[in-house]
């Protein structure tokens, strides 16, 4: 697993080409098992330290995320602009919840203003089901990104 973080890392700025389910399910693993340990510590020892490493080391990874993330679409046969739809529907649900929150104080019979609230709800659970959806499906094919991943 430890291998396909590596390699997600060697690749830094490569925006080209495919990468397999395994390759980034194993990055977000990885990543997601860091961030429990350095937060786990920065909670146990109250070190102000740790919190400051935890957002170095996101900022490290935020580029190989987004390139994984990008080389993922390519091979699901999507552009890498696909990679705005989540960032899209995240700013929307930001923009819908402020102006429903606004809304539902400013002016009377507030109620009336909570539909808004799940309209974001909604919005929120698609930004976050994207990233799944493009790291299950698949493709077998030569797309115009190169041949599968996995035969390379």
């Amino acid at each position: 697993m430890f291998h396909y973080y590596i390699e997600a890392l060697s690749k830094y700025f490569t925006f080209s080409g495919r990468s397999r389910r395994k390759e980034y399910w194993s990055f977000m693993a990885v990543n997601f098992i860091f961030g429990f340990v350095i937060g786990f510590l920065d909670a146990l020892t109250g070190v102000d330290a740790l919190g400051y490493i935890a957002v170095g080391y996101q900022l490290l990874i935020l580029i190989p995320s987004i390139t994984l993330f990008v080389r993922r679409l390519h091979d699901t046969g999507r552009s890498g602009w696909h990679f705005f739809i989540p960032l899209v529907l995240s700013v929307m649900m930001l923009g819908i919840t402020g102006f429903a929150y606004y809304a539902s104080t400013s002016f009377d019979q507030g109620v009336y203003w909570s539909g808004l609230y799940i309209v974001s709800v909604a919005l929120y659970i698609a930004a976050l089901c994207y990233p799944i959806y493009i790291g299950v499906i698949d493709s077998k094919d030569t797309n115009r990104w190169g041949a599968p991943a996995n035969q390379f």
